[in-house]
C-alpha cells in the first residue's frame, strides 16, 4: 500500500467532485477550488451509518468530526448528473476500512459509532408509535365490530394489513439504528474488505 491511495465522489449534482487521498499522517483533500486536510490524530469520533432513499439501494456514510469541531463527511454514492447517481461502494468500503485502521492508529482513543443519526431516529421511533397505535386501534375496532356483530371488522382487517407491512419497515430500521459503539475488530463487513482502487 502506498500513502497516495484516493477516492472520489459529488454529493450533490451542483457540487464539485472531491477527491480524497490517505497521506502519510493525514486525510487530504481538494476540489476544483478548495482543498484541505484532516490529521488521523485529530479525529475525535467517527459515525458510520446507511442513508436510505424512498427507493433504490442505501447510501453509505462517514463522518469525521475532529477536536476542533470540524467534520468531514464521505459517501458511497457519486451525483452525476439529474437522475444519474453512480454507486462508487466497492471502492467506498476498502478507503473507510483503510482510513478507520491510519485513524485508529493516530488516535487510539477516538469514538467509532454506528447508527442512524439522532433526529432521523427520533423521526422513526414516532413514526413506529404512531403506526403501532392505528394498530391497536383497529384491532380494538375489530373485537368491537366482533362482539356486536357489526360488518365493519372486515374493513378494519384490511387497515391492519395495510398498516402492518409499513410498520414492519420502519420497526427493523429503528431496530437497525440504534447507536452503539464499535471496535475497529467489529466494523460492518462492507468495511472489512482490503483491496483499494482510485477513483480519478
Amino acid at each position: 500500500m502506498t500513502d497516495d491511495l484516493s477516492y472520489a465522489f459529488a454529493a450533490g449534482v451542483f457540487s464539485r467532485e472531491r477527491v480524497f487521498r490517505l497521506g502519510a499522517h493525514a486525510l487530504d483533500w481538494h476540489d476544483a477550488r478548495h482543498s484541505g486536510s484532516i490529521a488521523y490524530a485529530d479525529v475525535e469520533s467517527v459515525h458510520l451509518f446507511s442513508a436510505y432513499p424512498p427507493n433504490g439501494s442505501a447510501t453509505r456514510v462517514c463522518s469525521l468530526r475532529t477536536r476542533a469541531g470540524s467534520r468531514c463527511v464521505l459517501k458511497s454514492k457519486s451525483a452525476r448528473s439529474w437522475g444519474r447517481i453512480e454507486d462508487r461502494a466497492a471502492d467506498y468500503g476498502p478507503f473507510v476500512r483503510e482510513l478507520l485502521d491510519r485513524i485508529s492508529s493516530a488516535a487510539p482513543q477516538v469514538r467509532i459509532f454506528d447508527g442512524l443519526p439522532t433526529a432521523a431516529y427520533i423521526g422513526q421511533a414516532i413514526a413506529l408509535a404512531v403506526v403501532s397505535l392505528l394498530i391497536i386501534s383497529e384491532l380494538v375496532q375489530v373485537i368491537v365490530d366482533w362482539r356486536t356483530g357489526s360488518d365493519g371488522a372486515t374493513t378494519s382487517l384490511i387497515l391492519m394489513g395495510v398498516l402492518i407491512v409499513p410498520a414492519v419497515g420502519i420497526a427493523k430500521t429503528v431496530f437497525r439504528g440504534r447507536r452503539r459503539r464499535l471496535s475497529p475488530e467489529s466494523l460492518p463487513d462492507d468495511l472489512r474488505a482490503v483491496r483499494l482502487s482510485a477513483h480519478t
